[in-house]
């Protein structure tokens, strides 16, 4: 078998579920609906989508590498539980994702400034003192005279 035909067919794999063919990426959608609600085991979700465990673990590890899912490090009968990532939708309507954050500001300029344009001052006056580190970090600090 040629890598470029394997290739394809990795492309167009298809899993079948409850006795309907399905490709990897409805597969996964079908999955995750059951896996938002509940954590279950490859053995209970095989069970309820009558597919053999060896197809249906080779699925979940494509979820796990994708982030999609995760495993809980629980065990019920010996397997491992597996959930997805969203665990609490009002969470995800409460706090949003740090991308959507980002897109609400409109950055107008980035300023770019390194220790050589800060004044370097070692006196104090009357109510502030200006100091320079020379600490490995290239502080610079402000203080009110305390």
């Amino acid at each position: 078998m040629s890598a470029e035909k394997y290739k394809k067919e990795f492309l167009n794999y298809e899993y079948e579920l409850n006795g309907k063919k399905y490709n990897r990426k409805e597969a996964v959608n079908k999955i995750l609906a059951v896996l938002d609600i509940e954590a279950k085991t490859i053995k209970e979700l095989s069970a309820q989508f009558e597919i053999a465990e060896q197809p249906l673990s080779n699925l979940i590890k494509v979820m796990r590498e994708n982030n999609i899912i995760r495993n809980t490090k629980l065990r019920r009968a010996g397997y491992y539980l597996f959930k997805s990532h969203n665990d609490c939708l009002l969470a995800q309507l409460l706090y949003p994702s740090a991308k959507e954050v980002a897109s609400q500001f409109k950055v107008k300029g980035i300023t770019k400034r390194t220790v050589e344009d800060a004044p370097i001052c070692s006196h104090q006056s009357k109510y502030n003192t200006f100091c320079y580190s020379d600490h490995h970090l290239n502080t610079i600090y402000y203080s009110d005279g305390e």
